[in-house]
């Protein structure tokens, strides 16, 4: 519990970005986490459920925003553990011009 994994990332605007969370899920049940984004909690069961192994691989995403330079994404385990997390990949959204 309370076992964490983060990534901090720049961004050259703020924008609205979608977060995917590549995982492995080997148990039998879901193994939420809890997601954050610079200090604020967005989801606080982000769901992880099962993938049939600890190597089958499924996408979990969500929208979140990220401001203009450095930001922490943060998931969080909520019970015993969370999922094998493999990479995060970063799609943006939205432009903003100035």
């Amino acid at each position: 519990s309370s076992d964490f994994v983060e990534w901090n990332i720049n961004s050259s605007t703020t924008r609205e970005v979608l977060l995917f969370f590549r995982y492995g899920n080997g148990g039998t049940g879901d193994r939420p986490l809890r997601l954050e984004v610079n200090g604020v909690v967005l989801n606080t069961k982000f769901s992880f459920p099962p993938t049939g192994s600890w190597t089958a691989w499924a996408n979990r995403s969500d929208t979140v925003q990220l401001r203009s330079g450095s930001n922490t994404i943060r998931l969080t385990a909520t019970g015993l553990s969370g999922p094998n997390l493999d990479y995060l990949y970063i799609r943006a959204l939205t432009t903003t011009t100035t």
